[in-house]
């Protein structure tokens, strides 16, 4: 009888909270620390506080020139990454426009390629590539639940993996990833 009884406090605790609680689905370009991306989110706010999840599809569409070197997806699996971010609404007095700075951070496993002037191409091992970053994503609502967002975040590029013949974990610079996209609000 208790374990009903708690079951049934939770069931009603998460009732209330679904009523009161929005989601976001939204589907951006994105440009960042490896090349281009189409990322599709979900995003569940809580007052103010939102967390997004996302899944994102590599193309790495960058044009090669003579002497490049350049992240490159080898399979089906590389070409998919994820991401994971804390929203914090700012509130503004006029209702259609949202700011939200966030934290966050986006993950693929791929291969960095090079190729030398003879045309000649070295492929390294697949490395877990990570970008952590500060930012501030701007919504704008356009009609009822549809709005068009845009995001701008800046962060440290982190690198784990064997490349160069050893097992290590690098730190590779700073870089900014720029989104633009539309959202539909549930």
């Amino acid at each position: 009888m208790k374990s009903v009884l708690v079951s049934l406090f939770l069931l009603a605790g998460f009732a209330a909270t679904a009523q009161t609680a929005r989601f976001d689905l939204g589907l951006a370009h994105q440009w960042n620390f490896l090349d281009r991306d189409i990322a599709l989110t979900a995003t569940r706010y809580w007052g103010a506080d939102g967390l997004r999840v996302g899944l994102h599809y590599f193309q790495h569409t960058a044009q090669p020139t003579v002497a490049w070197y350049r992240p490159r997806a080898q399979n089906l699996g590389q070409r998919f990454g994820l991401s994971l971010a804390y929203e914090r609404r700012i509130l503004l007095p006029q209702g259609d426009l949202e700011l939200y700075p966030f934290v966050g951070g986006q993950v693929f496993k791929v291969a960095y390629v090079s190729q030398n002037e003879n045309f000649v191409q070295f492929a390294e091992e697949p490395a877990v590539n990570l970008n952590t970053a500060l930012g501030l994503l701007t919504k704008v609502k356009l009609h009822r639940r549809i709005y068009l967002q845009g995001s701008a975040a800046l962060g440290p590029n982190w690198s784990w993996g064997n490349n160069f013949g050893g097992r290590n974990f690098e730190f590779g610079g700073l870089s900014g990833t720029f989104s633009l996209g539309a959202l539909y609000r549930i």
